[in-house]
């Protein structure tokens, strides 16, 4: 696995003072800064977003935003999770079982079925390639 060298984090909504961009050497730290903004987020509903950045060691990047609710609504999502999670699922991994309750599994296989066999090849590789570890 690639190592990550870097993951920059930026608060894009919130208080004024709040919105900051910060590095981070690993995963772990950011997560642990966005669960710190999950305690600013909006209490009544709603979220704060934060854009995101990681680069790994060969030099690839992947950028990407995650909505922060305040932590009584949920809190803050791990960015390797997300990442994970966006790319099983739009580049077609998910089982039947794993497919989201508002889509039926053939709903499913029709919105991947836009996707190339490459891309969704690509997207395998990188999920096997680079550490996204949130730990």
């Amino acid at each position: 696995m690639v190592k990550i060298k870097r993951v920059k984090v930026e608060r894009a909504e919130g208080p004024c003072e709040l919105c900051i961009t910060r590095e981070f050497e690993t995963l772990r730290a950011a997560n642990d800064w966005l669960a710190e903004n999950s305690l600013t987020a909006p209490e009544e509903g709603g979220y704060d977003k934060h854009d995101f950045w990681i680069e790994w060691e060969d030099g690839q990047t992947y950028d990407g935003r995650l909505d922060v609710e305040h932590v009584t609504r949920g809190g803050a999502e791990r960015i390797g999770s997300h990442v994970r999670q966006w790319l099983r699922f739009n580049y077609g991994m998910l089982a039947d079982s794993e497919v989201p309750d508002h889509l039926t599994p053939e709903d499913y296989r029709r919105y991947v079925s836009k996707r190339s066999a490459e891309d969704c090849e690509s997207a395998r590789n990188f999920l096997a390639t680079y550490d996204l570890s949130d730990f």
